[in-house]
């Protein structure tokens, strides 16, 4: 099953300068961090192609574009989530 520990936390600074609305580099770096994250959680591709449920964090998403299928992983295995 894939770690928890590289999961994005806040960091301690200011996500945007004060006053300006504008994003800090630690902001920036934290939505970057986030954007990553849920780019990994949602997955497309062929049956083949397709990715051991026990390599992703459970609750990722895949699309079997070659049977229009969504799956989802429980950590294990792969369940149907849409057809």
């Amino acid at each position: 099953m894939a770690s928890l520990k590289h999961l994005p936390y806040p960091p301690r600074a200011p996500l945007t300068e004060p006053g300006s609305g504008l994003a800090t580099i630690a902001g920036q770096t934290f939505f970057n961090q986030i954007v990553e994250m849920l780019t990994t959680l949602t997955q497309l591709g062929t049956r083949a192609n397709q990715p051991s449920a026990t390599t992703v964090f459970p609750g990722t998403l895949y699309y079997v574009t070659d049977e229009n299928k969504i799956e989802r992983s429980n950590g294990n295995t792969w369940d149907l989530f849409q057809s």
